[in-house]
């Protein structure tokens, strides 16, 4: 197995996920989590990526638009998803 396509599965599942805690109702303790801000502000330097940035970042590589949207339906998120797989990043 290529490691290009281990990559694309772990982006794929990661998407998944994220769409599933998208439509979840507020009252879910994940969402609550999902959506918590800290009152600790971070230190200085790089700053640390996020998991949610990583999410955005592979929206913009695979070029959805209007993906706010997109994650609310479930067939048109999974098409995403089943995207994300198969997706060749060229340079």
């Amino acid at each position: 197995m290529k490691h290009q396509n281990i990559i694309n599965h772990i982006k794929a599942l990661r998407l998944s996920w994220f769409g599933h805690v998208k439509r979840m109702p507020d009252s879910r303790t994940v969402k609550k989590i999902f959506n918590w801000t800290p009152l600790i502000v971070r230190s200085k330097g790089r700053p640390k990526q996020r998991w949610e940035d990583n999410i955005i970042q592979d929206i913009r590589q695979l070029n959805i638009k209007n993906w706010t949207v997109c994650v609310q339906d479930r067939t048109k998120w999974k098409n995403i998803v089943e995207k994300a797989k198969t997706f060749n990043k060229r340079s």
